[in-house]
């Protein structure tokens, strides 16, 4: 329940999870430092409509919607992630002191990570989601801890990652 990243690191990786959701879906490309909008259809998810309404509306910088992004994705995400069932939010003592969005159980916390070391363990193919997920992991630094067992287990998996990395479309 306790951050591994610093507030700024975090909310940034969060946006950057949720534009990397949308491409994808092939719903936005990431092109020359901007976002394109491919596929405006409503979304199934309310956060991404939220996300891609924003989008549709006006063009900035991929940088300037990363920034206006991270201001709320922490607490965008926390919801969706307490609507299914994974987070509860966790009132403090002192009235000033802001609530925090913590797992309802260590185990189902665990298990993203630990389904990721396995297939990098393994050896299994990676689909594009958890590539874009590693490289987010890579992005923000969470990688040395998330992925410490496959450093020591497999440490051939990681150089895969890096090559997946490069694989990915540009836009991704």
């Amino acid at each position: 329940g306790k951050p591994r990243l610093a507030e700024r690191i975090a909310g940034l990786g969060l946006a950057a999870a949720l534009l990397g959701e949308l491409a994808v879906e092939s719903r936005i490309e990431l092109r020359q430092g901007t976002v394109t909008v491919l596929d405006s259809a409503p979304c199934d998810d309310a956060l991404a409509g939220r996300v891609l309404e924003f989008l549709k509306q006006e063009e900035h910088p991929t940088r300037t919607w990363l920034a206006f992004f991270a201001q709320s994705a922490h607490n965008e995400v926390g919801r969706r992630l307490h609507a299914a069932g994974l987070l509860s939010r966790e009132t403090r003592k002192r009235p000033w002191q802001s609530g925090r969005w913590v797992p309802v159980s260590p185990s189902v916390a665990a298990r993203p990570t630990a389904q990721l070391c396995t297939v990098l363990i393994r050896g299994q193919d990676l689909d594009e989601r958890s590539v874009v997920l590693l490289g987010l992991l890579r992005a923000t630094g969470l990688d040395q801890p998330v992925l410490w067992e496959v450093r020591h287990t497999a440490p051939e998996a990681l150089r895969r990652v890096g090559e997946a990395l490069v694989a990915l479309e540009p836009s991704l």
